[in-house]
C-alpha cells in the first residue's frame, strides 16, 4: 500500500490535473501559502465551491472510497 503522501499519487490524478486547470484555484493556493494565518485563509477558500472540488479531489487520492461506496 502506498503511503498518502506519495506524490505520484497526485500526479495520477486526472480529477486533482482538472481542478489545477482553474486559474482561480491555483491563485488560491498562492493566496494560502503566502497567508499570515494559513488557517483562516483555508476557511476562507472553503467557502468557494470550486476550492471545495479541489478539497475533494485531494481527500479521493489519500482516503478513496471503499468498494461499494459512491
Amino acid at each position: 500500500m502506498r503511503s498518502p503522501c506519495d506524490g505520484n499519487r497526485y500526479k495520477e490524478s486526472e480529477g486533482l490535473r482538472e481542478v489545477l486547470k482553474n486559474a482561480n484555484v491555483r491563485d488560491m493556493l498562492v493566496a494560502i501559502d503566502n497567508a499570515p494565518d494559513p488557517g483562516k485563509a483555508i476557511h476562507a477558500a472553503m467557502l468557494e465551491p470550486i476550492f471545495v472540488e479541489f478539497a475533494d479531489e485531494c481527500l479521493k487520492i489519500v482516503q478513496p472510497p471503499v468498494s461499494g461506496e459512491h
